[in-house]
Parts: structure tokens; sequence; C-alpha cells
């Protein structure tokens, strides 16, 4: 028994290039993926859109949110000043997986205009909610999957 903890006190003390212990070599190749383990991802498919008030008013900023209503997964995108988004799931730009998706909207933060005023293009409080928002869109393998969203001003501000 007292040979066994030796051996590995030795393996795991054993020290590789640039003074690297062996046990901390061995947690980075299993974290970065280099131990041989294929991508366990689901396919996403490119996916856009715009994000506009009723009268066609692109909303400046914030960001938009699909939650897959099969997998535990959420594809985001930053809501550009013209309004429109590219999503990303695993990566910035690659898209969403397909299925429904319960959609949310978050504001953008506040803004100072030309005249030194701070302007917050509000939308009303349930687009932040994917549950509450009532949006749900259909990522398709096969589809351009373009989405129009619209949004309306709090309630009291229309």
């Amino acid at each position: 028994m007292t040979h066994r903890p030796r051996l590995i006190r030795t393996v795991f003390s054993r020290r590789f290039p640039a003074g690297l212990p062996a046990a901390k070599l061995l947690l980075i190749l299993l974290s970065s993926g280099i131990a041989g383990c294929g991508s366990d991802h689901l396919a996403t498919y490119p996916t856009t859109g715009k994000v506009a008030f009723e009268d066609g008013k692109p909303l400046p900023g914030g960001s938009v949110i699909f939650q897959s209503e099969e997998h535990p997964l959420t594809a985001r995108g930053m809501i550009q000043e013209d309004g429109t988004f590219v999503l990303g799931t695993y990566e910035t730009g690659d898209g969403a997986i397909a299925g429904k998706h319960q959609v949310s909207v978050l504001p953008p933060k506040a803004q100072v205009d030309t005249d030194e005023q701070v302007v917050v293009p509000e939308i009303d409080i349930k687009y932040q909610d994917p549950r509450r928002s009532e949006i749900v869109l259909e990522v398709t393998p096969d589809g351009d999957n373009e989405f129009q969203i619209t949004v309306t001003p709090p309630q009291g501000r229309r």
C-alpha cells in the first residue's frame, strides 16, 4: 500500500516543459478539447432581422435573445443603430439552432443626443421576458430566417 500513493505522487509531481506539472497539463488538454472529444454542438443557421416600432422607426440599440423551446440554448444578437441584428449561439454571428424560439428584446442603454439630452428609446417591459413578450419565431434549416420584430412603447406612452 505504501507504494501506490508514492506512485501517484510521483506521476502528478513530474514536471513537463516550462515547469508545468502533469496534472495541470492534463487539465489544460481536457478543457481545450485536445483529448479527442468531438463537438456536441447542435447545428446553427444564419439568423438575422430588424427590430422596429409600429410606425417603422428602428429600435437603435439593445439586444435580441432567442430562447429555444426544445433545448437549453439561447442565441443573442446586438441591435445596431438601424435596428438590424445578427444572432449567434456558440459564437458571434453563427446563427440560431432550428426550432421554435421564445424571443425577448432588451432596450438600449441611455444615449446622449446632439442637444446633450439623455434619450432612451423605451419599449414595453413585457419584451424583456421571453414568456411575456408573446413573440415566438421559428428558425428553419432551409429558410431565410430573416425576422421583423415589432415592439411598442411602454403602456401609457403610445
